[in-house]
């Protein structure tokens, strides 16, 4: 059984992988702003979670994105 750790730092340490299409948006973002790698995620997932909440993959509409994007 895993103990649970008390953690009392509210800033929380997230790793993942994106494929290259999203590192490559990832990078054109950061050339825009001038932001960190780290603080261009930090302020897209911040937003992505204000935006929606209630978010559910599983029952998402498919939304079609213009070519031009």
């Amino acid at each position: 059984m895993r103990r649970q750790r008390r953690d009392d730092n509210p800033n929380k340490l997230i790793t993942f992988k994106l494929n290259q299409e999203y590192t490559a948006l990832l990078y054109a973002s950061i050339q825009k702003t001038g932001k960190s790698r780290s603080g261009e995620v930090k302020l897209r997932v911040q937003d992505h979670l204000k935006r929606f909440p209630d978010f559910n993959p599983d029952s998402r509409e498919v939304i079609e994105e213009p070519d031009n994007v």
